[in-house]
């Protein structure tokens, strides 16, 4: 039997090192989800941000083209064209150019028509005066970037001024994100022709065909994607993208797949180098385990047999106590004793009897049920007497105590009951005797009231009754209290003692195994 135990508590032990494994992958599987998930939320946010960075820069830029127009129609065009320039922020660069695209002022700046085809100020247009260029490569004698475009004239065909915008502008924005290593932000036409991008490109780029125009845009404005090689530098990356709204554009920020993964694998890596010593650590363990718990079932079953023993040793030992006071209340009887203190003593033999009865009943060894030992005990002092009184009993069930607080509790609610028979309701009267039990907190409170007549219950007080409940109730708690201005209240608090889960002093429980 021990031996079947053993190869159990040994397949118990294969089937949690395969359970640990199997939490372990889907740990593992849910550490790569959450780190793609919180990549893909950084990217989007950071779409968004990059969103509104363009949005923000094509009303800047077009706000900075009014005012060079405005400049333009002054009475001093020149001065104040060049105060406008003069305004912008370093690799800024306004231009005129006249309606065949030919320079016209300042005559230093980057002719915009060097090479034909690199500006198309239609395809961006989002409002009837204003376009957007792609992005332009390095130009000899000046810096890459892109245009914005604004036509002066009534009829749109006259004068354009072109605000040139360096390709290194979003470079300080990027840092701003945070993105890390190899990752990069970009803003491009609703046709996909990239504006601007960090890192800088160093020639155009047309996304019309790449899956995020002809697929994921089609879907949605805004969303994530996985791209396993970039079409600009052919790195792998997390994309996010959104469409900024009221323009033809879209901002895309991209997160390194390594990058963001990083920590996943470092976390992976190290749970293989740990792992498995772990793994072959814990086998060991639960062969030990096993050989451990044979023992320990050995010893427990002896301990058991002892402890069963030794509980029917108790019981039998309550059983010889209530018949020897059996005994000696039948000699009681034969002895000629006055009627009344016949009865006061056999009442509180018959109080002693009843604490044994329980004990050696089927309940925890050593306790006992308080308000089903003194609901007994109060009604058979009460039958004695003739029930004289009517007993209203208010128990809370399952309060336990132990022999050595129920004993002077009996004895002093066998006196209360016997003293109220006796000497609270003269003349025949008949009267009530309540008591209650209730749990307080780690204790439980015992009160025992009747509306007999008023009696002297103080300490000098020189009935025996009273004598001896007050010399009882400190063996209990020296929490009581017990008064007669009014007729009888005692109230008194009795330790609790929690009921084991597992009685194993019941002879009818068998142990498992």
């Amino acid at each position: 039997m021990e031996r079947r135990n053993s190869w159990l508590i040994l397949s118990v032990s294969l089937v949690f090192l395969l359970t640990v494994v199997g939490l372990a992958t889907a740990l593992l599987w849910r550490g790569h989800a959450d780190a793609v998930a919180r990549a893909e939320i950084q990217v989007t946010a950071a779409a968004g941000a990059v969103a509104a960075q363009a949005s923000w820069l094509l009303e800047a830029g077009g706000q900075t083209l009014r005012r060079a127009e405005q400049a333009m129609a002054s009475d001093r065009p020149a001065q104040a064209f060049a105060q406008v320039a003069a305004d912008l922020p370093p690799g800024f660069e306004l231009s005129v150019h006249d309606g065949d695209g030919q320079l016209v002022f300042p005559l230093d700046a980057t002719d915009a028509t060097a090479d034909s085809g690199f500006i198309d100020l239609d395809a961006g247009a989002f409002t009837p005066d204003i376009g957007i260029s792609a992005f332009v490569p390095e130009l000899s004698g000046g810096v890459g970037g892109f245009y914005v475009r604004r036509t002066i004239g009534e009829d749109q065909t006259g004068r354009t001024i072109l605000l040139h915008v360096p390709a290194g502008l979003l470079s300080e924005f990027w840092r701003t994100l945070a993105l890390g290593p190899d990752s990069a932000i970009s803003i491009f036409r609703e046709d996909g022709l990239l504006v601007a991008r960090h890192p800088v490109p160093t020639g155009s780029l047309d996304l019309s065909d790449h899956p995020l125009f002809a697929e994921h845009l089609l879907l949605a404005p805004s969303g994530v994607y996985h791209s396993s090689e970039s079409p600009a530098d052919g790195v792998p990356r997390i994309v996010g993208y959104t469409t900024v709204a009221g323009k033809p554009l879209v901002a895309v920020a991209a997160l390194s797949t390594a990058h963001a993964l990083g920590p996943y694998w470092q976390r992976l890596y190290a749970l293989i180098l740990l792992g498995l010593p772990v793994l072959i650590i814990l086998a060991a363990l639960a062969w030990w385990q096993a050989v451990l718990l044979r023992r320990e079932e050995a010893t427990r079953r002896k301990l058991e047999a002892t402890a069963d023993h030794n509980h029917m040793l108790l019981r039998e030992v309550h059983h010889r106590v209530k018949n020897n006071l059996q005994i000696i209340m039948s000699m009681v009887r034969m002895q000629k004793l006055p009627a009344e203190a016949e009865l006061d003593l056999r009442n509180r033999v018959m109080a002693m009897s009843a604490l044994h009865e329980h004990l050696h009943g089927p309940g925890p060894a050593g306790l006992v049920e308080l308000g089903t030992y003194l609901g007994e005990l109060m009604e058979g002092v009460n039958r004695s007497y003739g029930n004289r009184m009517k007993l209203v009993l208010d128990f809370e069930p399952d309060i336990f105590v132990d022999a050595d607080a129920a004993t002077p509790l009996g004895l002093i609610v066998n006196e209360l009951v016997t003293n109220a028979n006796k000497y609270a309701f003269p003349d025949g009267e008949f009267g009530t005797m309540t008591v209650q039990l209730a749990r307080r907190g780690g204790t439980a409170e015992v009160a025992v009231l009747n509306d007999g007549i008023p009696f002297d219950a103080t300490p000098k007080s020189k009935g025996e009754g009273i004598r001896l409940i007050r010399s009882l109730a400190p063996q209990v708690s020296t929490d009581f209290v017990l008064t007669g201005d009014k007729g009888l209240e005692f109230r008194i608090k009795v330790p609790i003692t929690d009921r084991p889960t597992e009685d194993l002093s019941n002879p009818d429980q068998t142990s498992p195994g």
